[in-house]
């Protein structure tokens, strides 16, 4: 790597080598929901939640970048959530929902879908 800065000082002679450590940012966790989870309207992308009382919370996020068959989400859920994946189609904000528990035929499934391999 070849980099230029001011030597005011002229600490630095021509033709001396250094040692420079480059800190990047750190990277810190996020959570991660598959594609099909989250939706997009006019005001931008959301998923529904599982409220504590049962009902279905839709909750706005923001996502950067897909990694497989996951969005990567920047903000709007701190990923201890409970994200409602399948059965989207007749749930609104507020609905009374039921949780079933995934299935191992459901979760290989979303494994083959998502380019996983077993």
């Amino acid at each position: 790597m070849r980099a230029q800065f001011a030597n005011p000082d002229l600490l630095l002679v021509p033709g001396q080598f250094v040692t420079v450590v480059i800190a990047g940012d750190e990277r810190k966790m996020r959570p991660v929901v598959p594609l099909g989870a989250v939706h997009q309207d006019r005001e931008g992308k959301y998923v529904l939640l599982v409220g504590d009382d049962g009902k279905a919370i839709l909750r706005r996020i923001m996502v950067s970048e897909q990694a497989g068959g996951n969005w990567i989400v920047d903000s709007g859920l701190e990923g201890e959530e409970m994200l409602i994946v399948e059965g989207l189609a007749n749930i609104a904000d507020g609905s009374a929902i039921k949780v079933l528990p995934v299935s191992d035929d459901s979760a290989d499934r979303s494994a083959s879908q998502s380019g996983a391999s077993q």
